[in-house]
This record gives structure tokens, C-alpha cells and sequence, in this order.
């Protein structure tokens, strides 16, 4: 069965809108490339619905991004480690 992005989308909105129903904060974000995830921010609870991440997949058929789903808990820790930070040096 083909999936149009705007189909794609909407099923994202709805399952993003879900989510956020249960007291999280959550961003929909489409990439460069017009792959869709979700951003939670987790912090401070550790209930997430239960396969979220294959959810996203189902919703965004083939516009699912390869990491469907980003914990902002998960994010900070790899920004507070000082080994995985990636120095950038600008050319000119």
C-alpha cells in the first residue's frame, strides 16, 4: 500500500498528540530528507507507551525516520559526556 507524506504526517500528528495527552512534551520533527520522529522529553517520568518506537514506523510507513524516536533524557547524557562531543573547526 503506498503512503502520501500528508497521510504519513497526520498519523504522526495523531500519535504525537497521544502522547502529549499523557502529561509529555513531545516535538514531531521531519529532517532534511523528510524522515519523521518524535523528540520526548522523559525527564522526570519512565512511563512511555509501550512500543512506541514500531508505532511510529506504522504511523509513518516509509517516511519513518531510521531512529524513530529521541529521549531528551538520552540526548543531554550524550551532550554531558565530554568523549562523544564532536569538535568543529570552521574553514574559510
Amino acid at each position: 500500500m503506498t503512503v502520501r507524506f500528508d497521510t504519513a504526517w497526520e498519523n504522526v500528528c495523531t500519535l504525537a498528540a497521544e502522547v502529549s495527552h499523557k502529561g509529555l512534551d513531545v516535538v514531531l520533527v521531519r529532517d532534511l530528507v523528510g524522515r519523521l520522529c518524535l523528540v520526548i522529553d522523559d525527564h522526570g517520568t519512565s512511563c512511555l507507551p509501550t512500543a512506541l518506537d514500531d508505532r511510529i514506523r506504522e504511523a509513518a510507513g516509509p517516511f519513518a525516520a531510521a531512529t524513530p524516536l529521541f529521549r531528551a533524557s538520552e540526548i543531554c547524557s550524550m551532550h554531558s559526556n565530554g568523549s562523544t562531543r564532536i569538535g568543529i573547526t570552521p574553514t574559510s
